[in-house]
């Protein structure tokens, strides 16, 4: 009788739609952390004794002339994998997983070749673990839980970790007040409170919060009558990277070694902050929702932009910005043969000289070796690993470094 009577009631309100009650219920179920706990101790209920899914190694179609190793999480799949393609060995990590497990590695590192570092996130826990030769998890170093949720990838320097977070929060806020468009106004709805949160890689300790919005009031491109935000995703804060020595700091122009740079997709931005939240250099436009800045040789940094190419030959495509005249400095994009499209995610990795793109919605690594790297000259492509017959994105492909 109770539960009809609650069911009832609760259908009675969802269809009437009493003070929009439906586009509330929506953004507490997508943003809060009462929703993903609640959700998943309901879906722990109804999924128990279910089969996990499991990636098989007859799945991947991998280039026969890589013999490296590449570390994969896929959705769907709830497990992290390790393909060894000399071997041709795909190895889980986890013995035990549930449907609820969120899990997104940060960084995986060769210690010596019987052991493997693992820093890794699930949710709003963060566990630091060391690997076996077999990649099994042989000691859990520390695992801590917070009050905020970890999204997307972050950065190392210093023995420290910066990674993007966010924090279900209402309208107003503060600084909002700053700016002379719509997001003044924003009210009466949750959305996701991003920043970016450093941690002790020592012992998972929480040492500081970067406020992203306290000045970003001062970039005019965003802060005018004429630009709309989005009140329900802002930020869309996807990356954060540190200026980590003499190098980054000549090529990341006016910046020091420490200050962070973030990614903004909803904002089409790139943002250099200081340690004490300055905002010291910015780019605005001529990239739509992108992803995963790197920072290169000569001045230049490298961008996934999500949709800033021509739908032909797909929407995504690599660029190159000069740090200094903000100018576009070199531009990678599908073709005829090559099919580029990641409408979301997507993953840059320089490493060994070349760049190594996962394209997030395509299921695909590849790598792109060029003439001159920093601005995109004379790229030619080599389709590494693709996942073809599987739906769903595909978080994380990346070669583990030696």
């Amino acid at each position: 009788i109770i539960f009809f009577f609650l069911f009832l009631l609760g259908s009675n309100l969802y269809q009437s739609n009493y003070l929009d009650i439906n586009n509330k219920l929506t953004l507490i179920l997508k943003q809060t952390i009462f929703k993903v706990s609640f959700v998943n101790k309901v879906k722990k209920v109804f999924t128990l004794g279910q089969k996990m899914k499991q990636l098989k190694i007859d799945d991947l179609v991998y280039n026969n002339e890589f013999d490296g190793k590449i570390i994969i999480r896929k959705e769907g799949f709830e497990n992290v994998y390790i393909l060894d393609a000399k071997k041709k060995v795909l190895y889980e990590i986890f013995d035990t997983l549930s449907k609820d497990d969120k899990i997104l590695p940060i960084y995986i590192k060769k210690i010596s070749d019987k052991e493997y570092e693992l820093l890794y996130y699930n949710l709003s826990f963060l566990i630091k673990t060391k690997l076996n030769s077999n990649f099994k998890i042989k000691e859990v170093v520390w695992k801590k839980e917070f009050d905020f949720y970890f999204h997307h990838w972050g950065d190392v320097f210093d023995n420290k970790l910066y990674i993007p977070t966010s924090r279900p929060s209402s309208y107003p806020i503060e600084y909002q007040k700053n700016f002379v468009n719509n997001f003044k106004n924003c009210n009466n709805s949750l959305f996701p409170y991003e920043t970016v949160d450093v941690f002790s890689l020592q012992d998972g300790s929480h040492l500081k919060t970067y406020n992203l919005f306290q000045n970003l009031w001062k970039i005019g491109q965003l802060n005018n009558k004429q630009y709309s935000f989005n009140c329900n995703d802002p930020l869309h804060l996807n990356d954060v990277r540190v200026v980590k020595n003499i190098e980054d700091k000549k090529n990341f122009f006016n910046s020091n070694i420490g200050d962070i740079f973030v990614s903004f997709g909803s904002l089409d931005t790139i943002a250099l902050y200081d340690e004490e939240n300055n905002l010291k250099n910015y780019f605005v436009g001529n990239m739509i929702t992108q992803h995963s800045p790197r920072l290169m040789s000569n001045k230049k940094i490298m961008i996934f932009d999500n949709e800033g190419s021509d739908r032909i030959f797909g929407q995504s495509r690599i660029i190159s910005f000069d740090t200094e005249t903000k100018k576009l400095s070199g531009i990678y994009e599908g073709d005829i043969q090559n099919f580029f499209d990641s409408s979301v995610a997507g993953r840059l990795q320089i490493y060994d000289d070349k760049i190594y793109v996962n394209s997030s919605v395509e299921s695909k690594l590849f790598e792109l070796n060029c003439e001159e790297i920093e601005i995109l000259k004379n790229c030619t492509r080599k389709n590494i690993l693709s996942i073809p017959n599987l739906s769903g994105e595909t978080f994380l492909l990346e070669i583990i470094e030696n």
